[in-house]
């Protein structure tokens, strides 16, 4: 019974310290002195209006009344770090732990799990790299906490809070920059501002949606392309003062003519954030005028699938990862830029690395770590959510999908600029053959791309139904380069069982020809513009014979157009041609003496968008066409 009676006084202890946090009231009643007599009955009020009870009875706590979701759990236990280590013993997930001596993880060596922490006045608990604290309530600094580069502080519910009466430091270092580069970053601290943070920086700035016009010359040249390229470059405006929450910000750390190298920052003002915090995008009058520049706003990482699953408005997370610095050694437009070949792309079908980097699987990218910032492209306005369901101990914990997937990588090269871009098709039971938001997203305006094509829309990454051999994948393919170059197709990555198992065949609907990718890479000139449907992936040789996949070869070029729109149908001759507008209006109808290849001007049209009818001995198919 004493040992009972001294856990319980600490207890009582405890629940006396936590009530000097302003949002945590506790009450206790049914106590005799210090103690808790058998029999008695403690009622305690963790936020107003919410009650536990619980008693003692034959020297064990009895919880009479459990709380409901979403609301702080009793800790069962008492445990006290000093200067001869765990005192009872080490701490779990249902101990109250009081750090009362310097606690170092790397030192100990142990992670941290418990139901609530007390830092003492006058020590520090350090997080160091790998390592991690993860609390299911509250913690209450009266000491110093210390997240090294890497920790990880991660809290369960997300009505707990963490209040900061000594300090808080959470430090992140980037990797060495040079003078020219920059990074997105945002803050895990409730209270930091640019001067505080980021005061030996070269440039801090916020992005501005609404000054956000995506530029003229990407949006004419790829029309079907995700564009990050702004008009003018204003939408970048200088930040000064305080650092939003779970917004993402533009650094620049060095100035031109500094040596470079890493960047280390150390966010020391407020509080850690936890729990749900909301970020209102902004939408303009499109998805592709709609970028949002975020953060993970935790001092942990954050889950990117269960961000974008929870997040109906955000179909994709794009990072930029400073590969290249400005140059213009490619042909293509805004070549004194940086270009979107740096950036990466993410959604529920999976991770793609950025055209620079080679493309194929990035994994890493489902994995947002402390501070780092993100881009999205808003589908509607609304609000983004971030909550503790999303946080991860580690950045590196296992693949969190339970479906079985299968992901098809497939790369384009070019050697003379030494240009690379990949698309991923990824096959899952919980993404159609439909355009599935989530799952799908466009291609982004890279200076060579090749990508997959579902319901009029040029995919970067397009989620598919489960794997079968019947699956049937338009590509097309564009180029900036506007000279004739030689271009290299093959199979970056294969993932999934099925997958592995499978041959996959590549026809190239303009020369009609066929060549099994698994066994060897397929090379083809072309010059600067978009051939729309030049290619399909096909899985069985007998599907060579079958009338939806010779209907599916049938491409339209260049699309979009001001004059000729070549069409050409390898498989299945052409008949007739009618041309629709978007009212459903026939505008023109053009006899063909069953040809397997036809020029049709549309010279004469207005710009607008058109339906072409394509009649043939093997069935019919409607392809959208833009006219320019």
């Amino acid at each position: 019974m004493k040992n009972i009676k001294k856990h319980l006084i600490i207890l009582f202890v405890l629940m006396t310290n936590l009530m000097l946090a302003q949002s945590i009231e506790r009450q206790v009643i049914g106590a005799t002195g210090n103690t808790i007599t058998d029999g008695a009955t403690i009622s305690m009020s963790f936020t107003v209006g919410e009650t536990f009870t619980t008693s003692l009875t034959n020297g064990t706590i009895i919880f009479n009344q459990g709380f409901q979701q979403g609301e702080k759990v009793l800790c069962a236990e008492v445990s006290t770090y000093t200067n001869s280590g765990w005192i009872p013993a080490p701490p779990t997930s249902n101990t109250q732990v009081i750090i009362d001596s310097d606690y170092d993880t790397a030192i100990v060596g142990a992670s941290i799990d418990a139901c609530e922490v007390i830092i003492n006045s006058g020590f520090t608990l350090t997080i160091s790299a790998g390592d991690y604290l993860k609390v299911e309530n509250d913690i209450l600094v009266n000491g110093s906490l210390q997240v090294a580069h890497e920790g990880s502080v991660v809290q369960v519910e997300d009505v707990a809070i963490v209040a900061n009466y000594g300090s808080i430091s959470v430090e992140k270092i980037t990797p060495s920059f040079n003078d020219r580069d920059f990074t997105v970053m945002g803050s895990p601290m409730s209270s930091e501002a640019r001067e505080d943070v980021y005061t030996t920086a070269a440039i801090v700035r916020y992005h501005d949606t609404n000054l956000f016009t995506p530029n003229g010359d990407v949006a004419a040249f790829d029309i079907g392309a995700e564009n990050f390229a702004d008009d003018n470059g204003d939408n970048w405006q200088t930040h000064t003062g305080a650092l939003k929450v779970g917004e993402g910000y533009l650094v620049k750390p060095y100035f031109i003519g500094d040596a470079g190298g890493p960047f280390t920052t150390n966010y020391t003002q407020g509080t850690l954030n936890n729990g749900v915090v909301n970020f209102t995008t902004i939408f303009g009058d499109n998805q592709n005028d709609s970028p949002n520049i975020l953060s993970n706003p935790y001092a942990s990482a954050i889950d990117a699938y269960i961000f974008v699953d929870q997040n109906p408005i955000v179909d994709a997370i794009y990072y930029w990862e400073h590969i290249n610095i400005p140059n213009s050694s490619y042909p293509g437009y805004n070549t004194s830029n940086y270009d979107m070949g740096d950036i990466s792309m993410y959604n529920l079908s999976g991770g793609i690395a950025a055209a620079n980097a080679g493309g194929g699987p990035q994994d890493s990218n489902q994995f947002i770590p402390s501070g780092q910032g993100f881009g999205i492209k808003a589908n509607a306005a609304s609000t983004v959510i971030f909550n503790n369901a999303m946080r991860l101990t580690t950045n590196n914990d296992n693949y969190r999908n339970s479906e079985a997937i299968d992901r098809l990588y497939l790369k384009i090269y070019n050697e003379t600029y030494n240009l690379n871009n990949a698309t991923l098709i990824a096959f899952t039971q919980n993404a159609t053959d439909e355009y599935d938001r989530n799952y799908d997203a466009k291609r982004l305006a890279t200076p060579i791309s090749l990508y997959s094509i579902n319901s009029d829309r040029e995919l970067g990454i397009q989620g598919r139904s489960a794997f079968n051999e019947d699956h049937i994948i338009p590509l097309g393919f564009s180029t900036q380069v506007d000279e004739n170059q030689e271009y290299i197709i093959s199979i970056n990555t294969i993932e999934g069982e099925l997958l592995s198992q499978a041959t996959v065949y590549l026809k190239d609907n303009l020369l009609n020809s066929i060549t099994n990718l698994s066994e060897t890479d397929y090379r083809f000139t072309a010059n600067q513009g978009h051939q729309t449907n030049r290619f399909v992936i096909l899985f069985t040789e007998e599907q060579l014979g079958n009338n939806e996949v010779r209907l599916e070869t049938i491409s339209l070029y260049p699309n979009p157009t001001r004059d000729i729109v070549n069409i050409n149908s390898p498989l299945a001759p052409i008949s007739s041609i009618e041309v629709f507008d978007l009212r459903g209006r026939k505008v023109d109808t053009i006899k063909i003496d069953y040809q397997n290849s036809y020029q049709l001007n549309i010279e004469r049209l207005k710009s607008a968008v058109y339906f072409i009818k394509i009649n043939t001995n093997q069935g019919i198919i409607t392809k959208r066409i833009i006219k320019e």
